[in-house]
């Protein structure tokens, strides 16, 4: 992954567009294992029109995009699914923006600010993984206190503090030896944001699945579950990165 955000173009473009396909298609099968139908196929090739608009900038393929939402709204009028239309029609589009449009912020930060885009996805996905470490270790150890209870039982607020501790570090390292573009106080609120915003995305995608009574959202990855279960975090994170540096560093 981190060589393919190095390379950048078309070979970011094939993760995440892979990423994106096969989140989105775990997403369905959630949704059907709670008793909701998505239009799958729509669905897909929608999330893949926004990731080419969002990789290329194309003005025809957001006038496709456009045209893709009208027809998916208006496809149920020709189907004797009435009682069924606003599900099946919400569901669809909420997995396109909640998949292929955070993971397209990955294309962003990269082609939007060429190697300084490349430091800073690695400098989210080092974030986010390490601060999944330091979290599993310290709540391991110190754990006796449920962050969600209702939703993931094993989470702690010592693993919170513990994945906190360890992503300022880590923070504090990388801006100081290698991403000398943002200043240590932006690194230091990009990490702040990243916990909160990293378990945040666990959460949702945790309690996704406790609704749809699953354990894993797929079983692509084989220890991990699938790509939901592994990205969950980085599909809040990378679009916060991405909208600080915007906003707030070059403003």
């Amino acid at each position: 992954m981190l060589g393919m955000s190095y390379l950048g173009g078309f070979w970011l473009a094939g993760l995440v567009a892979a990423l994106s396909f096969l989140g989105l298609w775990e997403f369905y099968g959630l949704a059907r294992a709670k008793g909701l139908y998505p239009l799958t196929w729509w669905g897909l090739s929608g999330g893949m029109i926004l990731l080419a608009f969002l990789g290329l900038r194309w003005q025809f393929l957001l006038a496709l995009l456009v045209l893709w939402v009208m027809l998916i709204m208006s496809r149920m009028v020709f189907r004797d699914e009435v009682k069924e239309s606003i599900s099946r029609i919400g569901i669809t589009i909420m997995g396109v923006l909640y998949i292929p449009f955070l993971f397209g912020h990955m294309l962003l930060l990269r082609t939007d600010y060429s190697f300084t885009g490349y430091k800073l996805l690695f400098f989210s996905m080092a974030l986010v993984w390490l601060c999944d470490t330091g979290a599993y270790f310290s709540g391991m150890m110190l754990g006796k206190h449920p962050l969600a209870p209702h939703i993931s039982p094993k989470k702690s607020i010592e693993g919170l503090i513990g994945g906190l501790v360890v992503t300022i570090v880590t923070a504090v390292l990388l801006q100081r030896w290698w991403l000398w573009e943002i200043s240590l106080i932006d690194s230091l609120i990009m990490a702040a944001g990243a916990v909160v915003l990293g378990t945040l995305g666990d959460l949702v995608e945790s309690l996704f699945k406790r609704d749809a009574s699953v354990k894993d959202a797929g079983n692509l990855l084989p220890g991990h579950g699938g790509i939901l279960d592994r990205f969950d975090s980085m599909l809040f994170v990378i679009p916060f990165v991405y909208w600080y540096f915007r906003l707030f560093v070059i403003g």
